[in-house]
């Protein structure tokens, strides 16, 4: 688990290097809060808007289900700036829905 956070927190320190934090966005504090945990990307972006900077997909998880098989959970972080270009909104998904959600200076 140690290993996924510092792996999502790589990401997150990458997408602010290579697209940077000056540019224009659209999002706020208030948005932000209205985003809840298992919300699916759909809702999500009914909040937001579309994405302004998609993150990687991040592999994912082996899971043993109910049925004795196996299947892969896929993560993906998405990035929200924030208005005039100041913090952002950083939602993790796993398998389409909010697995986590931080933010960054909102306003």
């Amino acid at each position: 688990m140690k290993k996924q956070y510092c792996a999502a927190m790589l990401c997150v320190i990458m997408l602010f290097v290579f697209v940077g934090c000056g540019q224009r966005g659209s999002a706020t504090l208030a948005q932000y809060n209205r985003v809840q945990i298992g919300m699916t990307y759909s809702e999500v972006v009914r909040i937001f808007g579309a994405e302004e900077n998609r993150g990687t997909r991040m592999g994912g998880n082996v899971v043993n289900t109910q049925a004795g098989s196996f299947r892969v959970q896929l993560s993906e972080v998405l990035t929200w700036n924030g208005q005039g270009g100041r913090g952002a909104a950083i939602i993790t998904f796993r398998d389409g829905r909010v697995r986590e959600k931080r933010q960054v200076g909102l306003q």
